[in-house]
């Protein structure tokens, strides 16, 4: 694994090797971290490296059997990971302790390509895969932000209850394996797209 300096052409200011048998399927920075910490997933297993000390810090064992395919870091919440893989699943981990995974989903009937945190609102988590769908779940139980019951006025009951752990959409428009989806970003924080074998992105 090589470290490059993006602001000297791409020079490797250092190497590391990471025991991978074989190849290296994704690597993401903790936006926690400073740049200090990168999550790197290959084989079954995803490990944690100290990009000051390039060494091994954490490593999560057969955390998808046989390979994990993507992950990503809760944008509010320090120690959760978001996972996937072949073996159909999504699961969310605490780095302070990674036996055994806080939450798994077995929505998929195939594997898992990639899986990401809504940039604001946490607890909204994206999951994609060679089942050509897409599913959307909320997780509240591991997010900083749970929608809170609005307060009664007149007597009348709160229009918009707190959601739960659960299911809230599931997208089944294509006809072929869907490789990647995205979050637009902060402004607009409910447009997503994904991008299937067929190159169709999905619509607003």
């Amino acid at each position: 694994m090589h470290f490059n300096d993006v602001e000297n052409s791409l020079k490797v200011i250092n190497s590391m090797k990471t025991e991978c048998k074989g190849n290296i399927n994704t690597v993401s920075w903790n936006p926690h971290s400073n740049g200090s910490t990168v999550a790197v997933a290959s084989d079954s297993s995803v490990k944690i490296i100290d990009s000051r000390s390039y060494s091994i810090t954490t490593v999560i064992e057969n955390a998808h059997f046989p390979t994990v395919r993507n992950l990503d870091f809760n944008p509010s919440m320090q120690y959760i990971l978001a996972t996937c893989g072949d073996d159909c699943r999504v699961a969310l981990w605490d780095l302070r302790k990674v036996q055994h995974p806080l939450k798994t989903l077995r929505d998929h009937s195939h594997w898992v390509w990639s899986v990401r945190f809504n940039p604001i609102h946490d607890q909204l988590l994206l999951s994609v895969g060679s089942d050509a769908r897409l599913f959307l779940n909320c997780i509240a139980s591991l997010s900083s932000e749970t929608l809170q019951d609005v307060d009664l006025v007149d007597g009348v009951e709160p229009m918009h209850p707190r959601l739960g752990d659960e299911r809230l959409e599931k997208v089944e428009e294509y006809e072929e394996s869907i490789y990647t989806c995205a979050w637009a970003g902060k402004t607009r924080e409910f447009l997503l797209r994904c991008l299937p074998m067929d190159c169709s992105p999905y619509p607003e």
